[in-house]
């Protein structure tokens, strides 16, 4: 009985690590061919709740519920990138799409929220993404560049 038990424990480790391990390594991934040198701020590991609204437009985030999941934070100077163990959320390239507001709403959290467009006969999905960051207020003024015109900016 008791090594039925401990060979269950041990299948149930071995599934959770390896889920551990896809989850970094989908981030890892996204973010490997990125020069360490160009970086100008990041931030790894950082927990995270995804809402989405509208359509599906980001990768394997459900819009019944809250998403929650952990991610990476990689600004450069003319990019920024948002991942998650679920993949890609945010890519956007200066010039190019941007958010719709970044904030903090607290200390220590930082809300990002944004657009997806959709195809010619759908609505944009929506998401909003909360981040916990220690300096939450920093990345907050290092993403204002990052707002489109008319968009919402604040910090406390």
């Amino acid at each position: 009985m008791t090594q039925a038990l401990l060979a269950i424990l041990f299948a149930l480790a071995a599934v959770g690590g390896g889920l551990k391990g896809l989850s970094w390594y989908k981030r890892y991934r996204i973010l490997k061919d990125i020069d360490p040198e160009a970086i100008t701020r990041e931030a790894r590991g950082v927990s995270m709740k995804v809402l989405v609204q509208g359509t599906r437009a980001l990768p394997g985030m459900s819009t019944s519920r809250a998403n929650r999941t952990v991610g990476d934070l990689v600004l450069l100077s003319d990019r920024f990138l948002i991942t998650s163990g679920r993949g890609l959320i945010a890519d956007l390239r200066e010039g190019k799409r941007k958010f719709k507001s970044v904030r903090c709403t607290g200390p220590g959290r930082l809300v990002i929220e944004g657009d997806v467009p959709a195809s010619t006969n759908q609505q944009h999905g929506l998401y909003r993404i909360e981040l916990i960051l220690p300096d939450a207020t920093s990345w907050a003024e290092a993403l204002k560049p990052w707002i489109r015109d008319g968009g919402e900016f604040g910090s406390l």
